[in-house]
């Protein structure tokens, strides 16, 4: 399944193919920026979500911050959005109530 690799990439043998950024991903990566400047994160997600994500990130002592993203798959992001994942869908089958889910805009 493609959520096994993703999640367990090293058991399945892949190979992570981020690498760090240099002049040519930097410009690539500006122009996405530039496109994508218009996406407002809180459109997709209520405030309700939100408090439940920060709780569930709090108990789990995670932290993570937005403006530390590096490439690869073992980074705090990667972890907090594992963690996350995990225990969003725990969340779900524990309370019975599915998870806030939204129409995109």
């Amino acid at each position: 399944m493609p959520e096994d690799l993703y999640l367990h990439p090293k058991e399945y043998g892949t190979h992570c193919y981020a690498t760090k950024i240099d002049e040519n991903t930097e410009e690539l990566m500006e122009g996405f920026e530039d496109d994508l400047a218009f996406y407002d994160l809180y459109t997709y997600q209520t405030p309700q979500f939100a408090t439940i994500c920060e709780e569930i990130l709090r108990q789990g002592n995670i932290t993570y911050s937005f403006e530390d993203f590096e490439p690869g798959l073992d980074t705090d992001h990667v972890r907090a959005y594992d963690f996350l994942r995990t225990m969003l869908r725990r969340y779900e089958q524990v309370s019975g109530e599915e998870l806030f889910q939204l129409e995109p805009p």
